[in-house]
């Protein structure tokens, strides 16, 4: 499917740091973000990325803790909200064990969306994110496979290397 690809950033910024640590909390917030601004989209793929902006004594640092997780499955489905939350789960607490005495006072996920074809302004309320989010919690964690992200990258109109510029013969003879 040709289509354009959409690039969709959200954050949520603290009011007190949390630690790194605390990724039930993380993992929550993240399915926040994701429940706020991609819920109401239909699109043909898609897929996101989480990020942590953490408190270093230089300043603050802003990256990407992993890989894409896919928002479709294998058939082109929508992937359930409690699987999307168990992938984020995993890798939200993955991510603890690395940055354990960290600070993170922001989150923010990057949505990619190809062949975005309808949105509609019927997102969902605060009550009823937070209803949901109480339906992760009540759920419990459970052992899903992870669904394989597809690539968006499109042909550049461009080459990826640049070619070297040779002298001309007046320029070689000075």
């Amino acid at each position: 499917m040709q289509g354009s690809i959409f690039r969709i950033k959200n954050s949520c910024c603290f009011l007190h740091y949390l630690k790194c640590a605390e990724y039930k909390l993380l993992a929550l917030v993240v399915m926040k973000l994701l429940l706020k601004y991609a819920y109401y989209m239909k699109f043909y793929y898609g897929k996101l990325t989480i990020g942590y902006v953490m408190k270093q004594s230089t300043g603050d640092i802003s990256f990407t803790i992993g890989k894409a997780i896919s928002l479709m499955d294998a058939m082109g489905n929508a992937v359930p909200n409690i699987d999307l939350y168990n992938t984020i789960f995993k890798l939200v607490k993955a991510k603890a064990e690395d940055y354990l005495g960290e600070l993170v006072s922001s989150v923010f996920i990057r949505i990619y969306l190809l062949g975005r074809y309808e949105s509609s302004d019927c997102s969902l309320s605060e009550d009823e994110i937070y209803n949901r989010i109480w339906e992760f919690i009540s759920a419990g964690i459970s052992a899903g496979e992870p669904v394989e992200v597809k690539s968006m990258v499109r042909k550049r109109p461009y080459p990826n290397y640049i070619t070297a510029l040779k002298p001309t013969s007046k320029e070689r003879s000075l």
